[in-house]
């Protein structure tokens, strides 16, 4: 192979490759925008709820009435309440 073709072979597969660097890039740019969205989304919703529901909450369990606020049962987000 000549030295002119290999040269043509190596800044072509160069090219190919920052062109899929780029793309690559592109997406990962778009993703962290998408994801900086959903999360804003997020807070809005969980601000809408808080402000939606009553500040105490009347609870039944078991025939048991309890009353507590609404911050402490959210209080601890590995509970079970937060995974419905």
């Amino acid at each position: 192979m000549s030295s002119s073709l290999w040269g043509n072979l190596i800044r072509s597969r160069s090219s190919d490759g920052l062109k899929d660097v780029e793309k690559r890039v592109k997406d990962v740019d778009i993703s962290n925008c998408e994801a900086k969205r959903v999360h804003k989304e997020q807070e809005a919703r969980d601000e809408a709820a808080m402000n939606h529901f009553p500040k105490m909450v009347k609870l039944n369990v078991g025939g048991s009435h309890f009353s507590t606020s609404l911050a402490t049962l959210r209080k601890d987000q590995g509970e079970l309440i937060w995974n419905k």
